[in-house]
């Protein structure tokens, strides 16, 4: 069953940008090595087996220590960007 929401136990989040790098497992599938991605899903019982979808590729599933994670970016309110900048020249 896959999970395709975050899970507070999980290492990475629906939406992180990831890097896949397959290990030395025959199981893996050779053309997503040093692909980015986007984490998808997590599988039911192991959050720490990760779907990943990668443009042309589609999706696979990577354990986390075969990915590299890219940190999430914050979203800001229009209107917290407008304050930020408001601040700096004051």
């Amino acid at each position: 069953m896959i999970l395709r929401e975050d899970v507070d136990q999980a290492a990475v989040r629906i939406g992180q940008r990831v890097t896949v790098l397959c290990g030395d497992d025959e199981t893996a599938d050779e053309r997503f090595h040093g692909q980015r991605g986007v984490v998808v899903g997590f599988f039911a019982d192991d959050v720490e087996l990760v779907r990943v979808e990668v443009e042309g590729l589609g999706e696979e599933w990577f354990f986390v220590n075969e990915l590299i994670i890219e940190p999430m970016r914050l979203r800001r309110t229009p209107r917290a960007a407008a304050q930020e900048q408001l601040s700096a020249f004051s």
